[in-house]
């Protein structure tokens, strides 16, 4: 995560060096910046929908069988599957229209 920590404060900082053209506006762009990469965890890095096992298999391979985001991913697996779960549940409660769609899950 650290990466991905930094990459977004540095989208967000370039953001706010609009201010000077955007006035007001520059606040929207810099949350927009802050949030830009908020939907990633449900998705490959090329941004297509992935099914939670597929997702985590890719950033084990990516990382490597001893990298330290490898060994958490192994160990939190069956807690990570479970919370997908429920939050596509959550998405799909009576009275909701199903906005999760189903590769997600």
């Amino acid at each position: 995560m650290p990466r991905r920590w930094a990459h977004t404060r540095g989208v967000a900082a370039r953001a706010r060096t609009l201010v000077p053209i955007l006035g007001d506006a520059a606040d929207l762009i810099e949350a927009a910046a802050w949030l830009h990469d908020i939907g990633y965890s449900p998705t490959a890095p090329d941004g297509l929908p992935v099914c939670v096992q597929n997702r985590l298999s890719e950033i084990a391979r990516r990382y490597g069988p001893f990298d330290v985001v490898t060994r958490f991913i192994t160990k939190a697996k069956p807690h990570l599957i479970a919370s997908v779960g429920r939050v596509s549940g959550a998405w799909t409660l009576p009275g909701r229209i199903n906005v999760m769609p189903t590769i997600f899950r």
